[in-house]
């Protein structure tokens, strides 16, 4: 039969020998092929003798052979094996070993040398999603649920998040030079700062926003909470509780406010500062924890959980403590301090039949002294519901009565003794076991654990019917001593808190209509970066063929917001300086509402132009808003009544396609190239040596990263001038966080509009109310969506 050699032809139609020109030898060499593979079955009987240190060495063993007890035991190995067993076969480091007390605490300590952990870090890694942010390690969402379950527990029950990661700093010293120096890093435009007369008596906690020094508008830290302690008139103390992500820029910008120094911290872990004015500083990050408590139910809770020491009369008359130790009963001895707590618990009792916390006075602050939580653990977990009893009345609502702020918690040395004594969870057990005649009762052992100094921060959520309804997103902040994390967040649990973390704070941020990180911050800008590193690198992964071509759909940045060249565009600065801000002045903001309501711009903001104004969008009809997407005007054609199909942004021509394909040509030609050059490389290596070596591969990696990088910024460009023109209808914005509002039953978006765009926009208002349009990145459908502003901003 003759060979047909057309068989043999490649894709081009050539023979195969002809174009690669190699051919198998006429003849074998048997002393070259048996050397060769006697080097090969050496190699091989070597790997199977030598296991790589991945394995333990039991699996070089038949399974049949294997035992579970091997693993940590290596008396338990074939005596052949013994001697390569590694040390981390031996008993000394098997599990049962590594799981001992003092072993595992040291090894829980050493996995905090990068990121710190929670007290409740154990039990949240167990039921959520971990991630690494800011030097902690924080829960991103519980693996269990969805967050259509968190927005019930936080709407209508209540949602429970551990936000201990927030710094805190404690400033002391004279009020009159407190008060001078938050002057230079606050301005009172923004709102009430940090030493305003209603905040520095401690009845309330407070929010300002910081900023560099006397930088104001611009360089803003982000906004910080803080509760005074003024009882002494000569020295006052002041928390202030900032979000982790620019917690170190704060403590900077205090130094430099208040000219102080670091003393010697060998006495403690706290880090101490002072000057010559007698003002201190101290850094309390591991000294309190701070749970949140958000929904209606948090208060019925919160009164099953947090049980007031009560006070009885001994033999001689005297009133001591229940919880009978030694630091508590000489605390509560004294007349000021028992008064105080007389006060306090009187309160709380009365204010126990309250249907939500959103009833209480704004942001008061309430010090109790509490049992312990374990001492009344429930035997299964229920669901605290309200007491639908007697509610108080509104003088009890009203009238304050003096002292409710104060707690033993200010004190440093309270602290460490609440640490100090605290009774083991073994030592809990043992004492209701053993003398616990009645179950369910409590005996004399249990009331003789000592009490707790804790702080109740009362957060009234909506204050404005016409925005959300009111009392959405209340709660009670719970401010502990450093060791008592986990008792009181399994009291809560069992009593029937929801759990929650990260995502379900910025979620319940966008349904409250508010931001998480701003982008004049160096926080914001952080998160942009963060968030465009990863979703530019998941766009990427893709092959080319399943890329959305976003030149076509005219979006320039579809991973990030330019507000600078955004904000230089509608001022017509071709300097590109980036000195923008977010406009924080409540008083402007809500001036601007009511020229949008009314469809009037009636002031002058020419001062101003270098500002974002923080808006709220709602579709008002079908469609979703999603992140990045482009905030636009309607030309002077489009009409609320048009149909969908009017509303298109047309195709755009990419001019790169053609170039990224050459070069992907040209690309792929060098490699076959070098590809040929280190198979004939090798071939020539391998017959002149006379051992079996490794030969290693040519490095290529910058060949492959120039073109990476090029390509990339063939399919998008990071050089942007123009983003206000980028598509048929002007940008005057972008959505920085969009999704379907539980609360508003249809899709919602919050960004950033320029000023300057503002006003064309009311003279292009042909309705009731102000619509802009809105499309996302992956699309090219306008939808209209209404436009208000955001006059209470929060980071």
């Amino acid at each position: 039969m003759q060979f047909d050699k057309s068989l043999c032809k490649d894709e081009d139609g050539d023979y195969g020998k002809e174009k690669h020109r190699e051919q198998l030898p006429d003849e074998v060499h048997l002393t070259k092929f048996a050397a060769a593979r006697a080097r090969e079955l050496s190699a091989l009987t070597q790997c199977l003798s030598q296991p790589a240190k991945t394995k333990l060495a039991f699996q070089s063993l038949p399974v049949h052979m294997r035992r579970r007890v091997m693993s940590h035991d290596s008396r338990r190995l074939p005596r052949r094996l013994r001697p390569g067993a590694s040390a981390a076969d031996s008993p000394v480091n098997s599990r049962r070993a590594r799981r001992r007390p003092h072993r595992l605490l040291a090894h829980f300590a050493r996995r905090q040398r990068q990121h710190t952990w929670l007290e409740t870090h154990i039990w949240h890694a167990k039921r959520f999603h971990m991630t690494k942010r800011w030097g902690y390690s924080l829960p991103e969402a519980p693996c269990d649920k969805a967050f259509r379950a968190c927005y019930r527990a936080g709407s209508a029950h209540c949602l429970l998040q551990d936000i201990s990661y927030l710094g805190c700093i404690q400033l002391s010293g004279p009020v009159e030079k407190l008060s001078e120096g938050f002057k230079t890093i606050t301005s009172p435009k923004c709102g009430l700062g940090i030493a305003a007369k209603c905040y520095v008596n401690g009845e309330r906690e407070g929010n300002a926003f910081v900023f560099d020094i006397n930088k104001y508008p611009y360089e803003c830290l982000g906004r910080v909470s803080f509760i005074w302690n003024n009882r002494n008139i000569s020295k006052a103390f002041v928390w202030i509780f900032a979000h982790p992500s620019f917690y170190q820029d704060l403590v900077d910008v205090i130094v430099k406010c208040f000219t102080l120094t670091k003393t010697d911290t060998t006495l403690t872990n706290l880090n101490h500062y002072c000057n010559k004015n007698a003002i201190q500083m101290v850094e309390l990050n591991k000294s309190l924890n701070r749970l949140r408590l958000i929904g209606p139910l948090s208060h019925a809770i919160l009164t099953e959980v947090l049980r007031p020491v009560m006070l009885s009369k001994d033999i001689k008359g005297q009133l001591v403590s229940q919880s009978d130790t030694n630091w508590f009963k000489e605390k509560l001895c004294d007349d000021k301090i028992r008064e105080y707590h007389s006060i306090q618990t009187n309160f709380w009792q009365k204010m126990k039949n309250l249907r939500s916390p959103a009833e209480m006075q704004s942001k008061i602050v309430l010090g109790l002294n509490v049992d312990d939580p374990r001492v009344n653990f429930p035997r299964k977990r229920t669901k605290a519901l309200p007491n639908y009893g007697d509610a108080p009345s509104l003088l009890d609502l009203i009238n304050i009565p003096a002292g409710l702020n104060f707690s033993l918690l200010w004190s440093e040395e309270i602290r460490k003794t609440v640490f100090d004594k605290k009774i083991t969870n073994l030592e809990m057990n043992n004492m209701r076991e053993n003398s616990n005649l009645v179950p369910g009762e409590m005996n004399d052992a249990l009331r003789n654990v000592s009490g707790i100094p804790v702080l109740l921060v009362q957060q009234p959520g909506s204050k404005n019917s016409n925005f959300k309804k009111l009392g959405y997103n209340s709660g009670w902040d719970l401010i502990l001593p450093a060791g008592y994390g986990m008792p009181f967040w399994l009291s809560l649990i069992l009593r029937g808190a929801r759990t929650g973390g990260l995502r379900e704070t910025s979620k319940l941020l966008f349904e409250s209509g508010n931001f998480e990180f701003q982008p004049d911050t160096l926080p914001g800008r952080n998160e942009e970066l963060r968030i465009e590193a990863i979703l530019k690198e998941k766009y990427f992964r893709l092959p080319p063929n399943k890329r959305v071509n976003f030149t076509k759909l005219s979006i320039n940045s579809p991973f990030l917001c330019h507000w600078n060249t955004l904000i230089n565009n509608w001022n017509n600065d071709e300097t590109n300086k980036d000195d923008f801000f977010v406009l924080r002045e409540k008083k402007l903001l809500e001036e601007l509402q009511v020229m949008i309501t009314a469809g009037k711009f009636n002031k002058d903001f020419s001062w101003n132009l270098k500002c974002l104004i923080p808006i709220k969008v709602l579709t008002q009809a079908k469609g979703k808003i999603t992140d990045f997407a482009l905030i636009c005007l309607p030309s002077d054609g489009d009409k609320p009544t048009m149909s969908s199909s009017h509303l298109v942004e047309p195709l755009k021509k990419d001019k790169n396609e053609a170039i990224r394909r050459d070069i992907r040509n040209k690309h792929r030609k060098i490699l076959k190239s070098l590809r040929r050059k280190s198979v004939r490389r090798r071939k020539k290596i391998l017959e002149q040596s006379k051992k079996f070596i490794s030969v290693p591969k040519q490095n290529n990696s910058s060949l492959i990263q120039n073109y990476l990088s090029r390509m990339r910024e063939l399919w998008l460009s990071s050089n942007l001038d123009n983003v206000r023109n980028q598509c048929s209808r002007e940008t005057i914005g972008y959505v920085v966080k969009g999704d379907f509002s539980f609360t508003e039953a249809k899709s919602a978006g919050v960004g950033y509009v320029a000023l300057k765009s503002l006003e064309i926009l009311l003279k292009k208002r042909t309705s009731n109310k102000t619509l802009v349009l809105v499309r996302n990145t992956l699309s090219r459908q306008y939808r209209y969506a209404s436009l208000d502003i955001i006059c209470d901003v929060l980071t």
